[in-house]
């Protein structure tokens, strides 16, 4: 089965966006919804991800999977249509990394995998001797090969959905299986 983990700050919300529902927002800047504060030019970016890819399972990796109602309304606004939408475990306990990975193994079925975050943490852990982020000696060190890193000050651009296509067509051996 193949798997899309998706976070949505930074990939599909950008600041510029961000400042757009605000200066477009009609009520009180705590009742915009999420749907609200996405870029137009992202989303078209994941819906070309999403569509060579009908059969992925589409995950929210995102710490905004608190509210599945809100985020599944970003889908709905956009006419973006899944069989199902999942969510890694929440609240979030460990790493983003690592509940991709818990929710993998759960699973089981992984033949193809695709992570699209803004967070270049993934298979990296933050080194406070050094003050750089060094490569995790662990099961989910593998998993930045299977990432497609955003810029947060631009989210998901066209050119991501390109390597996007070549990473989740590359086969996944779930790691310590």
């Amino acid at each position: 089965m193949k798997y899309i983990f998706l976070d949505i700050d930074g990939v599909l919300i950008t600041p510029a966006s961000m400042k757009k529902a605000f200066e477009n927002a009609t009520k009180s800047p705590l009742d915009i919804t999420i749907a609200e504060e996405i870029d137009e030019g992202c989303i078209e970016v994941l819906r070309e991800i999403l569509d060579k890819n009908k059969d992925a399972q589409l995950v929210i990796s995102s710490s905004r999977r608190g509210n599945m109602p809100r985020v599944l309304e970003i889908f709905e606004k956009y006419g973006i249509e899944r069989d199902s939408i999942d969510k890694t475990a929440f609240p979030q306990v460990e790493p983003r990394d690592e509940e991709i990975y818990t929710y993998l193994k759960n699973k089981g079925d992984v033949t193809h995998l695709l992570i699209i975050d803004d967070e270049n943490t993934i298979g990296y852990k933050w080194d406070a001797t050094t003050g750089t982020l060094v490569k995790k000696e662990s099961e989910v060190a593998h998993l930045v090969n299977y990432l497609v890193l955003t810029d947060t000050r631009y989210g998901l651009q066209p050119e991501d959905a390109e390597k996007a296509q070549e990473i989740i067509e590359k086969d996944y051996k779930l790691e310590g299986k």
